[in-house]
């Protein structure tokens, strides 16, 4: 018997998470749930209800109301599931940069199909550096044979952006000097405002209060 293939995901990490990935204390990213591609339809995120066996498991789905563009409401609503099952992969694109050992090519070195002898992998996540003009690679432009980071995703559910626990904040690599349980309420504690902050960071201004539904991937490296 056969054993079928790994599914596996590329997923964008800035440097503090690649680090925090590294440590050990990054076991969760959370990702914008999109509505599908489709010119002939209008998606409502906003009236979007959960579906799922209960809040914590793997599974979940999101109901979301649509209309076709040129007709009024139907009451039409389509089950969302996330892009990624558990048991898929995870592999990190960063920012990376190609160069020969021990000295730097006074061109732009562009990636090869594999890394040639006396040529390694740097990656800015761990403090290394580059010498002009070369220039970092943006992580959206990494291989997968690049990598250095594979992980197996463990659980997959959906909630909105603001519904994140303090434990949670805490799985998601974000760290802040206040204990658990100082205080309660939707970005009202400690480390909610961290992750407040983390996720504007990111995403821009606002990105908080808007909201948003949410997938939650846990995950662990392997």
């Amino acid at each position: 018997m056969t054993t079928a293939a790994i599914k596996e995901h590329p997923m964008l990490f800035s440097a503090p998470m690649v680090r925090a990935i590294l440590a050990g204390t990054k076991m969760q990213t959370r990702r914008i749930v999109k509505a599908p591609k489709n010119s002939a339809l209008i998606y409502d995120l906003e009236s979007a209800s959960v579906d799922g066996p209960n809040a914590l498991d793997s599974g979940q789905y999101l109901h979301v109301p649509f209309r076709h563009r040129d007709e009024p409401d139907e009451g039409c609503r389509e089950r969302l599931h996330a892009p990624w099952d558990v048991g898929d992969g995870l592999w990190v694109k960063e920012t990376f940069q190609i160069a020969p050992v021990g000295k730097f090519c006074p061109q732009q070195v562009k990636t090869p199909d594999k890394l040639p002898e006396g040529w390694t992998i740097l990656y800015r996540a761990s403090g290394d550096e580059v010498i002009k003009p070369i220039h970092w690679k943006p992580s959206i432009f990494m291989p997968r044979w690049a990598s250095r980071i594979t992980s197996e995703i463990t659980g997959v559910r959906v909630e909105r952006l603001q519904d994140i626990s303090d434990r949670d904040v805490a799985a998601e690599g974000c760290s802040w000097n206040e204990p658990f349980g100082t205080a309660t309420g939707m970005g009202n504690s400690p480390a909610q405002r961290a992750y407040y902050r983390l996720w504007e960071s990111i995403h821009g201004k606002n990105s908080w209060s808007s909201n948003p539904w949410v997938w939650v991937i846990k995950f662990k490296k392997i």
